[in-house]
């Protein structure tokens, strides 16, 4: 089986300065998801928040939440949804 086909679809819904942006991106898991988001992304993300990573919604299953500030110091949060396509 090629690598390719262990990859997941994860949507990122980003709120930065009154928008949404929605985006799609592949990963293994989560966490090489938002790898993928943060090199990919049109947000122009700068850095998550300090130990900030993907962390799970309670009560919600496949659902994370991730912040930062872009390079501009502007205030940016993350959904990230595990998508069926």
């Amino acid at each position: 089986m090629d690598s390719a086909e262990h990859k997941k679809t994860f949507t990122f819904l980003t709120e930065k300065e009154g928008s949404t942006i929605i985006e799609q991106f592949e990963g293994r898991d989560v966490t090489e998801a938002t790898l993928n988001w943060f090199h990919g992304s049109e947000t122009k993300p700068g850095k998550l928040l300090e130990g900030d990573e993907p962390t799970p919604i309670n009560d919600v299953t496949n659902v994370w939440c991730i912040s930062g500030i872009d390079n501009q110091g502007v205030f940016f949060l993350v959904h990230v949804v595990r998508t069926a396509v």
